[in-house]
């Protein structure tokens, strides 16, 4: 289990994929990799396997908008 702190900073970033529309707080984390790192830059096609909740496939589909982004849930 956590720290408080930890507790208190997972609360405030799933807060705000609620009031901001995201499906999942690890939304944030990848905006701010691909602010940093530039990932999507020049993307054409992602497939993001194991989508759910969906988070990823929807940061993918704003950040690429001339793209296409697949999300989907193996069952292996």
């Amino acid at each position: 289990m956590g720290s408080k702190a930890e507790e208190d900073k997972q609360d405030v970033y799933h807060r705000l994929s609620k009031e901001t529309g995201w499906r999942a707080h690890s939304a944030f984390k990848l905006l701010q990799l691909d602010e940093e790192f530039h990932l999507f830059q020049g993307v054409m096609r992602a497939v993001d396997l194991c989508a759910a909740p969906g988070g990823w496939t929807q940061v993918l589909r704003c950040r690429t908008a001339r793209s296409h982004a697949l999300g989907g849930h193996l069952k292996v």
